[in-house]
């Protein structure tokens, strides 16, 4: 400690200086994903697969509500675990309506914001080449 208060008033500035661009530096991002860093050109929805991109998609946004579990209490009794409960869905158009904001379904995911433009794109791109258990 006695060397820091000899230490010129100059130089202590110098040190906060550094700590706090490093420390702004480091925390800047934190959070963000590429699509809200680069937008959406990162979204690259040429191939989409069930199983790699739709259904972690599906899993992380829906399953609070609608898993086995919790689809009797939170998600009207409606169940999107798994392929064959998934594909119901996007024959009746409930899934693409939902997470689009439809005008006939209700806003999914209920009480948080919107999925980001690339998750609807991939299930949507999904839904157009066929919704197919790959």
């Amino acid at each position: 400690m006695a060397c820091w208060n000899r230490m010129k008033p100059m130089k202590r500035t110098i040190i906060y200086t550094a700590a706090a661009c490093i420390f702004i530096a480091f925390a800047g991002c934190y959070n963000d994903t590429e699509e809200d860093l680069y937008g959406a050109t990162l979204c690259n929805v040429s191939e989409v697969s069930f199983a790699q991109d739709v259904l972690p998609i599906i899993s992380t946004n829906c399953y609070a509500c609608h898993s086995e579990v919790n689809a009797p209490v939170n998600g009207s009794g409606i169940v999107l675990e798994g392929y064959d409960r998934i594909i119901v869905a996007v024959h009746n158009e409930l899934l693409i309506e939902s997470i689009t904001h439809g005008p006939d379904a209700s806003p999914m995911p209920k009480g948080a914001p919107k999925l980001s433009d690339c998750k609807i794109k991939t299930i949507k791109k999904w839904v157009e080449d066929g919704a197919l258990n790959n």
